[in-house]
């Protein structure tokens, strides 16, 4: 599962042929352009100065007007609809003393029935705006997971300023999200099915389900192959590190006290006490794999109080980590087994990926703390950047078929 690598650690044109007409478009264009196809001698004069009331009335009852043709007035409505007046007036009715319509079609709208005008591709910006207001809009499911990263680290405010010495870890895993009632006798864990085609938060409590973030050994051979591809395209902005470590871990009150030590040297690396806040599971019905997204604390112990019991199991870890800037990706290979022995053969091990921040301080407490103040800051740009790692990688957790079934994530 390394890199193939001799080190364990590194650093136009608008188009000619006009579109066709949507069925919808075809009659008011039709309606706006068919005087350019009549012959000169049966084209009404064009006025130069807006209509009289008791004139739009003969136009709407006396079809004559129109040399014959028996078209209804409502020609003559659409062009000035289609003008560049801001004082539109309504489809029927007399004339306001104050409506002037335009003595003829703008150029912008004078075409030859093409839709839309070859002539209007070039007053499209490139590229374009978020939208018509120059406004982004920020999707839901980013707006869930900045609202509960915010509100989580809020709740908790007190318990950081008590904890000094104290870190937050915002992370988001890759996993599965299952019915906890269990399915068919030997049927395994089943991904819970919801009747959504997009990402959706679950609400906590409302739906039984557990997060399993196990995943097969071909789709962790994917994901390998997959970053070690971007460490090998740009070394200096994607490095990464090699570890097999052990996690012993002690259980208090909910908190775990972990002691890792290196496996083949048994030198003790890190002892971290760790304080569970809260999590949000995202189910991802167009993919593979779910996620969830955790807050904690972190704190490093140096005495294990008498109290805490040792967890009966101990996590063997063989993982990869490659860093990126703001946020760190962890493919790791983990065996459980009980403490004091040596991965067995028979059991095999699991297999997780995770995303988080390479430091929550500044990324997150730091940013929170201007938005708070109601200073400039990039709490949410950060996050976002985060939840798009995790999603990019959740949709690219089985190989396309052929020829695609759409859009990729």
């Amino acid at each position: 599962m390394e890199p193939s690598t001799s080190s364990t650690q590194g650093t136009g044109p608008a188009p000619s042929d006009p579109l066709p007409q949507p069925p919808s478009l075809a009659s008011a264009t039709a309606a706006v352009t068919d005087n350019d196809h009549e012959p000169a001698s049966s084209r009404p004069p064009k006025r130069t100065r807006a209509p009289s009331p008791s004139e739009d009335n003969e136009d709407v009852n006396n079809s004559e007007g129109h040399g014959g043709s028996g078209r209804p007035a409502s020609k003559r409505q659409h062009i000035e609809l289609s003008s560049t007046s801001t004082s539109a007036r309504p489809a029927s009715g007399p004339a306001s003393a104050s409506y002037a319509p335009s003595a003829s079609p703008s150029p912008a709208h004078s075409h030859s029935g093409q839709y839309p005008p070859t002539s209007s591709l070039s007053l499209v910006p490139a590229p374009l705006p978020p939208t018509i207001f120059g406004a982004p809009v920020t999707p839901d499911i980013h707006l869930a997971v900045c609202n509960f990263i915010h509100g989580t680290i809020s709740r908790y405010q007190s318990v950081l300023a008590s904890r000094p010495n104290a870190i937050v870890e915002v992370e988001a895993k890759l996993g599965r999200l299952v019915d906890a009632r269990g399915g068919p006798p030997g049927a395994g864990d089943q991904r819970i099915y919801l009747p959504v085609t997009c990402e959706t938060e679950l609400v906590s409590n409302q739906i039984p389900t557990r997060f399993v973030s196990n995943m097969d050994m071909g789709l962790h051979r994917h994901f390998n192959r997959m970053l070690n591809e971007l460490v090998m395209q740009d070394k200096r902005a994607c490095k990464y590190t090699h570890t097999i470590l052990v996690d012993r871990s002690y259980s208090l009150a909910g908190d775990k006290y972990r002691e890792t030590r290196d496996k083949k040297s048994g030198a003790v690396v890190d002892r971290t006490r760790k304080t569970k806040l809260a999590h949000l599971d995202i189910y991802v019905p167009n993919a593979p794999l779910d996620y969830r997204v955790s807050v904690a604390i972190e704190e490093p112990w140096t005495e294990l109080p008498a109290a805490a019991r040792l967890d009966a199991n101990e996590r063997v870890k063989d993982r990869i980590s490659y860093a990126h800037a703001l946020v760190q990706v962890d493919l790791t290979m983990v065996h459980s087994v009980p403490v004091g022995q040596q991965p067995s053969a028979g059991k095999p091990p699991s297999y997780e990926l995770e995303v988080e921040f390479v430091d929550a301080g500044a990324s997150v407490l730091r940013e929170k703390a201007k938005m708070d103040r109601g200073e400039p800051n990039r709490l949410k740009e950060n996050i976002v950047h985060l939840v798009n790692n995790i999603r990019y990688l959740a949709g690219r957790g089985a190989v396309p078929s052929p020829g695609g079934d759409g859009l990729r994530r």
